[in-house]
């Protein structure tokens, strides 16, 4: 199949940075639940599979992509994640539909999710000649900010419950008692657990249908269980095992070096001086890439929609001194935010 101009549309480079980390969050959501929470995307739909795009080899920047059993036949379902409004988004979901149906020659639907209030597209996007209509192309929207949130907990439909905070009537004590049945729910599987109260908590400090003083309680909460994972012996031990390694690693790389510079040099002394060099500086860069480790997990742990952005402005750091201190102002930072400026303060 040959790139139509449509198809060169790329949706990292139309996104601004955060934005797209929410997105990702989205995505994250689902990765692995399909079978429970894609009915709660298409009302009806059954998983059938990921519809893996690498072997594609797609062109297109899509977000999630399934093949599903809906109205009695298979479908693919197209879910694309938009946490801010793109008025040049039709072009690109036209793109994704007839790439989709000429792969797989059934119906696609294309559904937009919206976490945050914002313009939402559209539908149908229409192709016009003057008064002639030479394409017509329907999409759904779905905006969480739309829904009821004690409709799910009513349900106990657990697998939308990181999803609360950016719906309607997302008060303190709902979303309490959500983390609660979450705790219960994911008994036994500690990572689970994680990473949906790590989603419920980026959602929860973006939501603006959360009052401050509700978002401060609910927060406390989670700070609870994010200082378990802190303390956890586990984590602990995997952080330190991961300082060793990389500290061994980095030092027999060194060492190599300065052995290399010795041998040339023909003089014993030289090689002395260079295993000598080698180890020093073996040592400094595995204590410097431990404490790196460090601030990634607890950004990780923290705020993890800030991650991709922490790798960026921590791995410029050179001197573990400062890396330390960042440890420090990360761990008490009181929201995103605030983490954001620390990690670079001239994003303020």
């Amino acid at each position: 199949m040959g790139k139509c101009p449509l198809g060169k549309r790329k949706r990292s480079a139309s996104l601004p940075q955060q934005q797209q980390q929410y997105d990702n969050v989205l995505k994250s959501l689902i990765e692995g639940r399909e079978r429970e929470m894609l009915p709660n995307f298409l009302e009806g739909a059954t998983f059938l599979e990921v519809v893996n795009i690498e072997v594609l080899r797609t062109p297109l920047r899509v977000d999630k992509v399934y093949k599903v059993w809906y109205r009695n036949e298979k479908h693919i379902l197209h879910l694309e994640f938009e946490s801010g409004s793109d008025s040049k988004i039709g072009y690109r979901l036209l793109s994704y539909h007839t790439y989709y149906l000429e792969q797989f020659e059934i119906p696609v639907i294309t559904v937009i999710v919206y976490p945050f209030p914002v313009k939402e597209a559209e539908s149908p996007f229409r192709e016009m000649s003057g008064d002639e209509e030479i394409l017509k192309f329907n999409f759904r929207t779905l905006c969480l900010w739309k829904l009821r949130a004690s409709a799910y907990v009513r349900e106990h439909i657990i697998g939308m419950y990181a999803l609360l905070p950016t719906m309607q009537g997302a008060s303190q004590n709902l979303l309490l008692q959500s983390i609660e049945e979450m705790i219960t729910y994911y008994a036994g599987d500690d990572k689970q657990l994680a990473q949906q109260l790590k989603w419920l908590g980026v959602l929860l400090r973006r939501s603006e249908l959360v009052s401050v003083k509700d978002k401060a309680v609910v927060q406390e909460r989670l700070n609870m269980w994010n200082n378990l994972l802190d303390e956890d012996p586990y984590l602990q031990s995997r952080i330190a095992q991961a300082a060793e390694k990389a500290a061994e690693k980095a030092a027999e790389k060194a060492a190599k070096q300065g052995l290399q510079q010795g041998l040339q040099q023909g003089l014993q002394q030289g090689l002395q001086q260079g295993l000598q060099q080698g180890r020093a500086e073996g040592e400094a860069e595995g204590a410097l890439n431990a404490s790196r480790q460090l601030v990634l997990e607890l950004v990780d742990a923290r705020f993890p929609a800030l991650k991709s952005f922490a790798e960026q402005h921590v791995l410029k750091m050179k001197k573990p001194e400062s890396l330390r201190r960042l440890i420090g102002q990360i761990a008490v930072a009181p929201d995103e935010e605030a983490a954001r400026r620390v990690l670079d303060p001239h994003s303020a």
